[in-house]
């Protein structure tokens, strides 16, 4: 994370360690998560989900000049800045990301968001996470996450 620099993702300003923990200084997003959003049913006009995928996108892209997939874009993985303004946001949780210096082929992600080639066990690349933006960008146009509750209890 500290080699990314894009307004769009969460930056790690630093790390500290101790015997039994380690703490990481990171962008604080006081607007929440877009599902904490979504499950306030707050939603928006078609155009400005537009938008916020649009943006989303460029972040991807971002990742993908950078040889980087995530492997774990979803709803709670978009931080906001403010409640008010959904382009003002950040994409978190870089724990299931690599680089890709060869095939990849281990499953991973999160229920609901995994693209299928990864449930198939076959190699798979950057599109995966094209896949979980374009189940972002159906959840958040709709307003709701009902498909994911079979997965999570709030929904």
């Amino acid at each position: 994370m500290r080699k990314l620099n894009h307004p769009n993702i969460t930056h790690l300003h630093q790390v500290f360690e101790s015997d039994t923990h380690i703490y990481m200084i990171l962008d604080y997003a006081k607007g929440g998560s877009l599902y904490e959003k979504i499950i306030k049913k707050q939603t928006l006009p078609e155009t400005s989900v537009l938008k916020f995928c649009r943006e989303l996108l460029k972040v991807l892209k971002y990742l993908n000049s950078k040889k980087i997939v995530h492997r774990d874009i979803k709803l709670e993985n978009i931080l906001l800045d403010s409640q008010d303004d959904n382009l003002d946001f950040k994409l978190a949780d870089f724990g299931l990301a690599t680089k890709i210096t060869g095939e990849l082929t281990l499953r991973c992600g999160s229920p609901g968001y995994i693209a299928p080639e990864i449930l198939r066990k076959e190699k798979y690349g950057y599109k995966v996470d094209i896949f979980g933006a374009g189940v972002i960008y159906i959840l958040y146009l709709q307003g709701k996450c009902h498909f994911l509750g079979i997965f999570k209890k709030k929904c």
